[in-house]
C-alpha cells in the first residue's frame, strides 16, 4: 500500500506485483518508449498535447506533463490545449509546459462546452496556429 503507483488507480498493478512479481512503471513513459518518442522528437519544433482540465492532479504526472517533461529533455517546447486551466503559469513552466491554451473563450456550462467541444478545440488549434506562424 505504500508503494508508489499502487494507489487507487494502481490497485491492479499492486496486486500483480504481489502475486507474480511484476513491476510498476510510469504509463506515459512506457507508451513514449514504445512509440520511440526520443528517436522522433528531434524532427519537431513543438509538441502539442491536450487535457480536459489541467490542474494540480495533472501536474502530479498525467499524460501532458509526462510528454512535456520528456520533450523538455530534448529542448522541444510543449503546448497543451485544455478544456480548463486551473494552475498558475509558474507551475506550468516548472512542470515542463511552455504554454497552455484553454478552449473556452467565454463563460459556458460544462454541458455546453461538451456539446461544442469539437468546434472549441478547432478554434483553439487555429489560434495556436496563428501564434506559431508569427514566430
Amino acid at each position: 500500500r505504500d508503494l508508489p503507483g499502487s494507489g487507487a488507480a494502481g490497485a491492479t498493478a499492486a496486486g500483480l506485483l504481489a502475486a507474480i512479481g511484476g513491476r510498476i512503471e510510469s504509463g506515459i513513459d512506457l507508451l513514449l518508449d514504445h512509440a520511440q518518442f526520443d528517436a522522433i522528437i528531434g524532427q519537431v519544433s513543438y509538441v502539442i498535447t491536450g487535457e480536459g482540465r489541467l490542474d494540480s492532479q495533472s501536474l502530479a504526472g498525467k499524460t501532458p506533463i509526462g510528454v512535456a517533461r520528456r520533450a523538455r529533455l530534448h529542448r522541444v517546447k510543449t503546448i497543451a490545449i485544455v478544456g480548463a486551466l486551473a494552475v498558475a503559469e509558474t507551475d506550468l513552466r516548472q512542470a515542463g509546459l511552455w504554454a497552455a491554451l484553454p478552449i473556452l473563450i467565454e463563460p459556458m456550462s460544462l454541458a455546453e462546452s461538451i456539446a461544442h467541444s469539437a468546434d472549441l478545440i478547432e478554434r483553439a488549434a487555429l489560434r495556436l496556429g496563428h501564434l506559431l506562424s508569427d514566430r
